[in-house]
């Protein structure tokens, strides 16, 4: 199962040996950037929320009991939420994951835009908002970023995958339809995303 898990994704196996264009091909890739710039602006709101949790609802008022009750259903919803997106990941079309990622984005703005807007009153309206005051800026912005970075992974995937078609249909129409390989032929090989045509 999970060899052809890895056949099927081209994702090749682990492979020591040190190749200088490789390394190359990676500092040069806009891929590289968008997953770390990804990587930081999510992490900025989420290192708060994660370590601050029970500090925040401590915060908008309840006591220590309530403030670890209060925990469970956050947990719970983490792990519902996560599986409902791998779920629709498996019932939308192919190459829709960045939809999907962007579309569990919006419940995150609009619990930030919440948090935000709410009167300082509204405590259980807060608590299912779920933020900080003082880093609501940072945490707004830094969800949108998230947003706009997906979208950009976005564009470079569907680019590179039509680079990909258009190199093969072009051996094709060359004559050269033996020199496109099959995918049982590049699975496990040592390849770059710009080398692998499939």
């Amino acid at each position: 199962m999970a060899v052809a898990r890895l056949r099927k994704n081209q994702t090749g196996i682990t492979n020591r040996q040190f190749k200088l264009y490789q390394a190359k091909e990676f500092a040069l890739d806009i891929k590289t950037y968008l997953f770390f710039f990804l990587g930081f602006v999510a992490n900025i709101p989420n290192g708060g929320i994660s370590n601050f949790s029970t500090l925040i609802i401590q915060g908008l008022g309840f006591d220590t009991l309530h403030t670890a009750l209060l925990g469970i259903p956050q947990g719970v919803f983490v792990v519902i939420w996560i599986g409902a997106g791998a779920w629709l990941n498996t019932r939308l079309p192919a190459n829709s994951r960045t939809i999907v990622c962007m579309l569990f984005m919006i419940p995150t703005i609009a619990g930030t835009l919440g948090f935000l807007l709410a009167p300082r009153s509204a405590n259980v309206g807060r608590l299912i908002c779920f933020s900080y005051r003082l880093g609501i800026g940072s945490m707004l912005c830094c969800n949108c970023l998230e947003v706009v970075t997906i979208f950009a992974l976005r564009v470079v995937f569907q680019r590179e995958n039509a680079r990909r078609e258009r190199d093969a249909a072009a051996l094709v129409d060359d004559g050269k339809s033996e020199a496109v390989p099959h995918v049982n032929e590049t699975a496990f090989l040592d390849l770059t995303d710009k080398e692998n045509i499939k």
